[in-house]
């Protein structure tokens, strides 16, 4: 075994997006969160993000799917077309739902 490649990273990371578990893009999800749990959707267009945008968007909808998390829509009274490049989205985990594991 030696060090993994870039495409198993990749392909690990596909696999995690609908896990019923703590996996790497949570991590990454947690990392990004603000102080009020947010998760700005903006911030994935970032360098050091741009890579796994699709991925952690997948994420959090899967997340959103078990009722771990919101989606959010800053500024808008009521919901808009599901659009992941949407400049006012964010997402909010729910920690206390989320059993056995620190959001």
């Amino acid at each position: 075994m030696g060090p993994r490649t870039e495409l198993e990273i990749q392909q690990t990371l596909r696999r995690e997006v609908e896990q019923e578990r703590w996996t790497n893009l949570d991590r990454t999800l947690k990392r990004e969160a603000g102080d009020d749990g947010r998760v700005q959707i903006e911030r994935f267009n970032e360098l050091r993000l741009q890579r796994q945008r699709l991925l952690l968007i997948g994420r959090l909808q899967r997340l959103q799917r078990l009722s771990l998390a919101d989606e959010v829509h800053l500024g808008r009274s009521r919901r808009c077309r599901e659009d992941v490049a949407h400049p006012g989205r964010a997402w909010r985990h729910h920690p206390h739902r989320a059993a056995g594991h620190e959001w």
